[in-house]
């Protein structure tokens, strides 16, 4: 079903900008469900002003059919005034069957502002527990703001005609938070971006890097949210108990990494590289570490890196309540957890190439856009 048949569908993101993450969670999202005949989607993108000019000419050179707007700088919860600069573009592309698929709780707020009008189905894709991460990491003694973001995502979760969660921990806490009792969501954690998914032949040669160990690589950032602080205090247990194995972290550098750098010289390796040559390097590892501080904003989370480490062959080292990632892994002992190797005798070997080959057979099985794509028709159909 092509064309005009097909669903229309509108993509809003809010406050995003491009990286490996927008680009496998929105753009392959985009491209998955056009490719599928799912949905005939198109993107509208509010970015920060600050960044409006290169976030405009990298989404559009990713996605052509994409509308880049600049947000108001400071004012995400302006929904009326979003609306009104939305309300000229989406008479001429809601069409036909009208759909709003809106990333986060300002995108949501907007495109049910915008319902009673166009008479869209709203679908609230929700990426975690807005209310707590503010709350945890975000800001601090800000009362007044995260009652405004509560409301928001109350409204978001409530009011929106279809939802889909990453994590059944996060319909749990939509549940127990607002009363959530939608029959109409889905649950999709993060897919691997397709770079991660096609046939690789981009090969970095292990010698260049000085690589002879069992090597632990970790792939993110350095945000408080992702508990950088927490996980360089394991990097140091692992390297100073465990003379047989190397850190290659895939990261920009910090003051921390200079620290393990100086203390185990030749075993700790930092690079930041382009994301498209992330796996790459990834591949280079034996095991992809993803520790996190048991926050709400943890427990109902689906961090890609886990199946972007499965995706390369690598064996993850996790931490207990990660969404729903941590129970299933585990259970699966397709993971190993950072308590196990704190507390038993637990040697870290270098892993043969059978061990990688199920790694990343488990992650097509399991964390591909085409295992849910029973689950994106029944969000867009109706």
């Amino acid at each position: 079903m092509r064309g005009k048949e097909m669903k229309k569908l509108i993509y809003l993101t809010f406050g995003d900008q491009y990286s490996g993450v927008y680009q496998s969670q929105v753009i392959d999202v985009l491209e998955f469900l056009e490719i599928n005949d799912i949905a005939h989607p198109k993107l509208i993108a509010f970015v920060p002003y600050t960044t409006y000019l290169s976030n405009r000419k990298i989404i559009k050179n990713a996605y052509p059919r994409a509308k880049i707007l600049p947000m108001i700088p400071s004012r995400n919860h302006w929904t009326p005034l979003y609306s009104i600069l939305l309300f000229p573009w989406l008479i001429f592309n809601l069409r036909y069957s009208r759909a709003i698929f809106a990333r986060g709780i300002w995108a949501c707020s907007i495109a049910i502002s915008l319902r009673p009008i166009f008479q869209a189905t709203v679908i609230y894709d929700g990426r975690g527990a807005a209310k707590a991460e503010w709350k945890e990491y975000l800001i601090e003694n800000t009362n007044q703001k995260i009652s405004r973001i509560e409301k928001a995502e109350k409204h978001a979760v409530t009011k929106s005609d279809k939802q889909l969660a990453v994590s059944q921990k996060l319909i749990d806490y939509w549940t127990e938070n607002y009363a959530f009792s939608s029959k109409n969501f889905v649950v999709i954690p993060c897919t691997i971006n397709q770079l991660f998914e096609q046939e690789h032949t981009i090969k970095v040669s292990i010698k260049e890097l000085d690589l002879k160990k069992p090597i632990i690589a970790y792939a993110g950032g350095t945000d408080k949210w992702q508990s950088f602080e927490l996980l360089t205090q394991y990097a140091q247990n692992l390297l100073s108990k465990n003379q047989d194995i190397q850190f290659l972290f895939l990261t920009k550098k910090n003051s921390a990494i200079n620290d393990l750098q100086n203390q185990y010289p030749g075993r700790v390796i930092c690079l930041w590289v382009a994301p498209a040559e992330v796996r790459s390097y990834l591949e280079l590892a034996d095991y992809g570490i993803i520790i996190r501080e048991p926050t709400i904003t943890n427990k109902v989370s689906s961090p890609t890196k886990i199946a972007e480490y499965l995706a390369s062959g690598l064996t993850p080292i996790i931490s207990d309540s990660i969404g729903d990632y941590s129970e299933a892994l585990l259970k699966s002992k397709i993971a190993i957890s950072t308590n196990l190797l704190t507390t038993s005798q637990l040697t870290l070997a270098k892993q043969a190439a059978e061990s990688k080959l199920r790694n990343r057979d488990f992650c097509l099985t399991h964390f591909t856009k085409t295992k849910f794509k029973n689950q994106y028709i029944n969000l867009v159909k109706g």
